[in-house]
Parts: structure tokens; sequence; C-alpha cells
């Protein structure tokens, strides 16, 4: 390594972190806009800071409303319902429960490799990301999100949002918006650091069901997510969200990760 050159992996995460800088500044920024405004007006800051809380609720409400009823929000990409037999001895060794008929669907256009509907139990792939990949790869894919089924991610973020939200409402509610402000920032964190935690353990538990490097091959393949050659779908305003609320690890440090859970096998 050049004198003097920082490593990727310290790239990555000094990458990470300002990302992460920018996207609180933005919150915080937007509270505070909206607060100077209903000022402006002769608003008190009370009553400013209990309706910009009452307004992140109503949103984040939306948001949880979409997750759990398909409820749109703006135009979102149309999914084509089909069946993987070579996944279905995967979802029953991991033990995953996937709703019957069709439990797989494709998509176009921008947005994450894949997801899952936790509620639905029904896992999402964008069909240029599973071009890109081999016959293992794509296996190595559908055992993450599998793990994020199986240790119930989607409906634990799900309840942690609503908790928070039933919070902040109450407190503004019950003339304590400056109480409710924090307590929003540390919805923003906690969902940010359950996230981070979320995807190691998918990852851990992939890697256990398929192997290590084939995780790490499918996380470097896909670079963290896939652009559409043409046609794009604009992402829904709740997608948007949900990719600010719930930022992934840098790719660096994932594959790191499975690269030494590689050795401990090897070993």
């Amino acid at each position: 390594m050049t004198e003097g050159r920082p490593a990727p992996l310290f790239q990555a995460r000094a990458r990470v972190i300002g990302r992460d800088a920018k996207l609180f500044a933005n919150y915080l920024l937007s509270l505070g806009v909206f607060v100077t405004l209903l000022g402006f007006r002769g608003v008190s800051l009370s009553s400013a800071a209990q309706g910009a809380v009452l307004a992140v609720v109503t949103l984040y409400t939306l948001l949880l409303l979409h997750s759990l009823t398909g409820f749109s929000l703006g135009p979102a990409p149309s999914v084509q319902w089909v069946s993987f037999p070579e996944f279905d001895p995967l979802a029953k060794r991991m033990r995953i429960r996937l709703t019957s008929g069709t439990p797989y669907g494709l998509y176009r256009g921008n947005g994450l490799a894949a997801y899952t509907d936790g509620i639905k139990g029904k896992v999402i792939f964008n069909q240029k990301a599973l071009a890109k990949l081999s016959d293992r790869e794509k296996v190595a894919l559908a055992a993450h999100e599998f793990a994020h089924l199986r240790r119930r991610h989607p409906q634990t973020r799900i309840v942690v949002t609503a908790l928070f939200l039933l919070g902040a409402g109450w407190t503004a509610f019950s003339n304590m918006p400056m109480v409710a402000v924090p307590l929003l920032v540390v919805m923003f964190v906690t969902l940010q650091l359950l996230g981070r935690s979320h995807e190691y353990l998918a990852d851990r538990d992939a890697a256990a069901f398929t192997s290590p490097e084939d995780v790490a091959r499918c996380i470097q393949r896909l670079g963290g997510g896939v652009k559409a050659a043409s046609a794009p779908v604009p992402p829904s305003i709740a997608s948007r969200i949900q990719r600010s609320l719930f930022v992934h690890p840098p790719l660096a440090e994932r594959i790191r990760r499975l690269r030494s859970l590689a050795g401990q096998v090897d070993g």
C-alpha cells in the first residue's frame, strides 16, 4: 500500500460516515426550516415544533401503511410473480414460510437487487441483478433475503418504528413537543443501527446455508444496487424514504466479514 493513501476499508467507512452525517443533517435541517417558517407566521416555538413532529409522524405512519398493506405513495415498479423451484430446497432447509403459489417476484427498474415482503412472505428480485449472477450467487442472494424473513427483520423494523411514532405523537399531543423532536432523532439513529445489524446477520446466515465466498462474490458483483439500462421506473416516495432510513453497511466491511468467516471455515 502506498504511504499516505488510505486503505479501501477506511475509505468505505469514511464515505458511509459522511453519508450518514449528511442524512441526519438533512433531517434536522428540514425540521428547522419547518419550525422557522411557522415562526415567521407568528407561531410559537413550541407550536412550531409540535407541527413539525406531527408532520413527520404522519409521513412515517403512511410509510408503515405502505409496508403493511401495499398502500402506494407514488408510482412503483410493477412486479411479475413467478416460481423459482431452485430456491425451494433452500427455503425448506432454512425453515422459511413463504406464501403459497408464487412467492417470488421480479421487477425492472432502479433499486435494490432484492427485498422481502415480510408480511406476505414473499421475496422480490431485480431482473437485471439476477442476470448478473451465476447460479450459486443467485442462491446466495436468495439465502440472504430468506435470512431476513427467518429472523423477522421486516416485522422488527415495523414494530420499532411504530413504537417510536406512538411515543413522538403522544408527547406532541401532550404539549411536550421539545421531547418529541429528540425522540424522532433517536428513532432515525436506531433504525440506521438496526438496519446495519440486520444486514450483517443476514449475510452470516446466508453464508452458513450456502458459503461465505458465494455471498461475498454476490455482494461484490452487485455493488449494492442496480441501475436500469433503459426505461427506468421512478422510485416511489415510500421507497425513497425506506432507503433513507435503512442504509446498508459499507460493502467492503460486509465482504471483509464474509471472507473472515470463509477463513474460519477453511481452518
